[in-house]
């Protein structure tokens, strides 16, 4: 909740992002920190929107939590 206060507060910048790619970055790393953990994930290549990347990834962050 802390990190997305204080991304909040900034001004949103709305890019075209690759949610798919964020999403395989994030599975990565938790698969990187946490190797014996069992984990199955699809998704759809090529998912792009506009979105702020900051608040996407604090999203996408907490959901594999």
């Amino acid at each position: 909740m802390l990190k997305l206060a204080r991304v909040t507060r900034s001004k949103m910048s709305l890019p075209k992002i690759d949610l798919t790619e964020m999403a395989q970055s994030i599975i990565q790393e938790l698969r990187r920190v946490d190797p014996h953990r069992s984990v199955e994930f699809v998704s759809t290549p090529g998912i792009r929107v506009l979105a702020d990347s900051a608040l996407i990834g604090i999203a996408l962050q907490k959901s594999s939590q």
